[in-house]
This record gives structure tokens, C-alpha cells and sequence, in this order.
């Protein structure tokens, strides 16, 4: 039958423990002197703040008719025609941030459907890139605030159009033997 005995610490080894907590100790003091440090460090300006000079918040606060009841019925009148309709509101101007759908275009093909009417789309030359949305602008100028005419001056930075790919899944061919 063996014996195992234990062995008690020996100086060297108590030494190098105490040595280990006090530079643990140490450092977090150090880290929390410094982490008071930064808190403190925030100063207030000695100068008055600068007034605000964006001029976007005069538009919208004069600009009022897209809170009103007249803007709640285009809006109502469209989405009688799109269900699915998703208008996502720009906070600074109180306008339509981004319009869409959730399945599907705004218009039909070359601006059909029962979104635009026959007159709003031939109101609009034919020629024109832009036909079908200054049509929809005309159509529901109530939803926006504005019609086609604030397109007038606008740079265009994108303009493209993308080949939609329909595909259909099969289910995998068997090979018989």
C-alpha cells in the first residue's frame, strides 16, 4: 500500500503568488483610475451653442398638407389599389421617404393598371424616359405633396433597367434501370 503525502508550499512558490495578486491588484487600480479619468474628461463648451440652420425643418413645418386629412385620403385612395402598399415617411420632411410593394411593381406594364389612369399616363409625352413616374407623381400628388413638375430641375444619378429572370423548380428527373 503506497502513501501519498502532501507537500506544503515551500517559500519560493508563496513568494511568486503573492507577487502574481499584487501586480493583479495593480492593474485594475490602474484601470480604474483611468476609466474615472475619461469619465471626467467631458468638458461643456464655454461659447454658446450654434443655432440650427437646416433649412429642411421651415419646409416641413410649412409644408403641412401631408399630416392633413387631404394626404390620409390619397394615401387611402392608393392603397384601395395596392393592398400591400409600404410608405416608409422621412422624419425631417414629413414626406415619403420610400414607396413600394411588398409583392410586386407600383405599375403595370409601360404604367398600366389601376394605379395610373389612361389620362395622367398620355398627360405625359410619350418620348419621355421618365413617362410612367411622372405619371404615378401626377396621379397621386396628395400622397407626395408635389407633383411632376418638382422633378423639373432633379439630376438623375441612377437610371437603369434590370433583365428579370423568371425560373420554375422541377423536381429531380428518376433514371430507371
Amino acid at each position: 500500500m503506497q502513501f501519498m503525502i502532501a507537500k506544503q508550499p515551500n517559500c519560493a512558490t508563496r513568494a511568486a503568488g503573492l507577487v502574481f495578486k499584487f501586480r493583479i491588484t495593480t492593474l485594475n487600480a490602474l484601470a480604474l483610475l483611468v476609466a474615472v479619468n475619461t469619465v471626467f474628461a467631458f468638458q461643456q463648451p464655454e461659447q454658446s451653442e450654434l443655432p440650427n440652420f437646416d433649412a429642411r425643418q421651415n419646409i416641413a413645418s410649412t409644408n403641412s398638407n401631408l399630416t392633413s386629412s387631404a394626404h390620409e385620403a390619397a394615401v387611402g385612395r392608393l392603397k384601395n389599389h395596392l393592398p400591400d402598399l409600404q410608405i416608409s415617411m422621412d422624419p425631417t420632411l414629413h414626406r415619403p421617404g420610400f414607396v413600394s410593394r411588398r409583392n410586386g411593381f407600383l405599375t403595370g406594364t409601360n404604367g398600366g393598371g389601376a394605379v395610373i389612369s389612361k389620362s395622367a399616363l398620355n398627360a405625359v409625352p410619350a418620348n419621355d424616359p421618365h413617362r410612367i413616374v411622372k405619371a404615378f407623381l401626377n396621379e397621386h400628388a396628395g400622397v407626395f405633396g408635389h407633383d411632376s413638375s418638382a422633378l423639373t430641375n432633379a439630376v438623375v444619378k441612377r437610371d437603369y433597367v434590370t433583365k428579370h429572370i423568371e425560373t420554375e423548380r422541377r423536381p429531380p428527373r428518376r433514371v430507371r434501370n
